[in-house]
């Protein structure tokens, strides 16, 4: 078959040869010009009435390009190249360049445009500009002030679950976090989150949570409500190291009604019910296990004698039958109350 138009025989496109049909033009096309409209506070951008999130502003230029390319169907892009001259913080003048071939025939696409950056504020951004919440979170100790320690554990573990909400929901966020009392409050764009990050904190530390609510209004017929969970953290969590009714414990789990103690004498469980752990004495964490080296024991017993770490006065020691008696010589975990040593 011969091109209508030079009559070269072979491959034809729409009756024309590569080299022809190439010259025609037209293999490619874009608008003369696109807006965005970008959030002045956040990474996000409207897309059809919806503000969604982007990470990289040239990433999501070239996205929407690509988006308005048209190419020609007899066209094989090899390569896309994308230049770009920035005006002011408004105006971008671009030129996308495409290679690639039509048959046998290479070609070379040059495609000017400009891109023009509106800016604007996200309903999110606006909405935490305005202090705008559906709920609270508050944080206190359960009848006594946090700890930084525990004051910084709780803000990660809130902004963390947060931030993984809001990449799926801009309407998770937090409008205001105020450290009051030596507790915290967060205010929450969502009632879910409040909800949710209560249980989480209740799981963590063994809180108890209440709830209460209150109505601010209606909305489309129906009665609109801020809810408030208060959530309070025990004194004890588990790993401590505390005395109850004179048995030095660990504790080992704590729920929201009962915590479950280890016995460091004879390494029995027990579970407690949290009323009657008022005034519990904690002595610490895993910072206070110390140090103590075994100097003899009595074959086939499970009586040791071992040095105190801090005084280095000999002491006999009962191993507990479900621990392994340690070696002469050993160096074995223990924690220290006055004169008494507990293995750990």
């Amino acid at each position: 078959m011969f091109c209508v138009n030079c009559g070269t025989e072979g491959m034809l496109f729409e009756s024309l040869c590569a080299t022809c049909y190439s010259r025609r033009g037209n293999l490619a096309k874009i608008v003369p010009s696109i807006s965005i409209t970008l959030c002045t506070r956040c990474n996000s951008f409207l897309e059809k009435k919806r503000w969604d999130h982007y990470n990289d502003l040239d990433e999501l230029i070239e996205s929407r390009l690509m988006s308005v390319l048209e190419v020609d169907s007899n066209l094989t892009i090899g390569n896309i190249e994308l230049s770009h001259r920035i005006n002011d913080e408004h105006n971008r003048d671009m030129n996308i360049q495409l290679s690639g071939c039509v048959g046998d025939e290479s070609v070379e696409v040059n495609l000017p445009f400009r891109v023009h950056l509106k800016r604007g504020v996200c309903e999110k951004c606006s909405r935490i500009a305005g202090k705008y919440y559906e709920s609270i979170l508050q944080v206190r100790g359960e009848g006594f002030p946090l700890d930084k320690s525990t004051l910084e554990t709780v803000i990660r573990m809130v902004e963390g679950e947060i931030d993984r909400t809001s990449k799926k929901d801009r309407g998770s966020f937090i409008s205001d976090e105020i450290e009051i009392h030596s507790g915290l409050d967060f205010y929450l764009g969502r009632i879910a989150d409040g909800r949710n990050i209560a249980k989480t904190l209740s799981m963590r530390f063994g809180s108890r949570i209440t709830e209460s609510s209150s109505l601010i209004g209606r909305k489309e017929g129906k009665d609109v409500y801020r809810v408030t969970y208060l959530v309070r953290i025990p004194r004890y969590r588990a790993g401590n190291f505390v005395i109850y009714g004179e048995k030095a414990c660990r504790v080992e789990r704590v729920n929201t009604k009962k915590v479950v103690l280890l016995n460091l004498i004879d390494a029995k469980k027990m579970s407690v019910d949290r009323r009657d752990l008022k005034g519990i004495e904690i002595l610490g964490n895993e910072e206070i296990i110390e140090k103590a080296v075994v100097t003899s024991q009595v074959s086939g017993l499970r009586e040791i004698m071992l040095l105190h770490p801090r005084t280095f006065r000999s002491l006999e020691i009962i191993v507990p039958d479900s621990l392994e008696v340690p070696q002469t010589g050993t160096e074995v975990d223990v924690i220290v109350r006055d004169e008494d040593v507990y293995f750990v």
